[in-house]
């Protein structure tokens, strides 16, 4: 009874193992198909041909192979002519280190060797093999170098990082350099510091300024309209106070609502404002 139990188990395992690998192949042939259309395509015309074709004798088949075998070749042959440029950086290897010297040979090769070179923006000569070879001078502690490869409309890049061991005077002069830049960004938040204070005082003397020091619940855009002598909707009561001083006559009305009330100016136009739905601020105004 066990051994027929395990027997089932292992063939459920093995149909799994079928099905997994059939569905990992059919993504896999999509995907080929998708990248490579001009192999992929008449590739599967072929195997349709040969496999379930019946209708066509065996020299039309013959025939039609030929003719998607030159189809292939000849779309191969130019995906490859017109492929992505690319570099190759032989010397000297990623994060090389060049001591205290300041002059590193830079050598590799771009493919297609028809392929245009450059750093940063500049260009580099490469031989008729497409090698390259050229001579860099490098002053920091580390210096990344950018290079690019362009081709038709096509471009490839790559880079090198160059690792240098400073001069007992060139380190004296960086330390002095780094000091000089942190006393410059200290200076200038000083002096910005310095401006924000003055131009908070200055504002601070405005009228604006002063009303909202004395209401800091007022914002100072509320502020500003209130000193520059404006009349807005939605308008803080309170400002309105503030301007105006308090009102001849307050009337409240309930409609089934909520309480509105009516603020009325008898020397003032526009006399009346209201506050419509009890939340402190002016919704209308005649």
């Amino acid at each position: 009874m066990e051994s027929s139990k395990i027997k089932s188990l292992i063939g459920r395992v093995v149909k799994l193992a079928k099905f997994s690998l059939g569905g990992l192949l059919v993504i896999f042939f999509i995907a080929f198909v998708i990248a490579y259309w001009y192999l992929g395509i008449p590739l599967a015309m072929l195997f349709y041909l040969y496999k379930y074709e019946d209708r066509i004798n065996l020299k039309q088949k013959k025939t039609v192979a030929v003719i998607l075998g030159i189809f292939m070749l000849s779309m191969s042959s130019y995906a490859y002519s017109h492929r992505a440029p690319s570099i190759r950086i032989t010397e000297p290897e990623n994060e090389f280190s060049v001591g205290t010297s300041t002059l590193v040979t830079i050598k590799g090769y771009v493919r297609p060797k028809d392929s245009s070179l450059s750093h940063l923006k500049k260009a580099v000569e490469v031989d008729k093999k497409g090698n390259f070879e050229f001579e860099l001078p490098v002053k920091k502690e580390r210096t990344i170098v950018f290079l690019e490869t362009a081709r038709e409309d096509k471009t490839g890049k790559a880079e090198l990082v160059i690792n240098r061991t400073l001069t007992p005077e060139e380190r004296v002069d960086k330390e002095k350099a780094e000091e000089a830049a942190e006393r410059k960004r200290k200076a200038e938040i000083a002096a910005k510091t310095a401006k924000a204070k003055a131009d908070l005082e200055a504002y601070n003397r405005s009228p604006a300024g002063r009303a909202c020091k004395a209401h800091p619940e007022w914002t100072k855009e509320e502020c500003e309209l209130l000193a520059a002598g404006k009349i807005w909707i939605g308008m803080p009561y309170d400002i309105l106070v503030y301007r105006l001083g308090r009102p001849d006559a307050v009337n409240p009305s309930n409609y089934g609502y909520g309480t509105q009330y009516q603020y009325c100016w008898m020397d003032y136009g526009p006399s009346c404002f209201y506050d419509q739905n009890n939340d402190g601020r002016i919704d209308s105004y005649n």
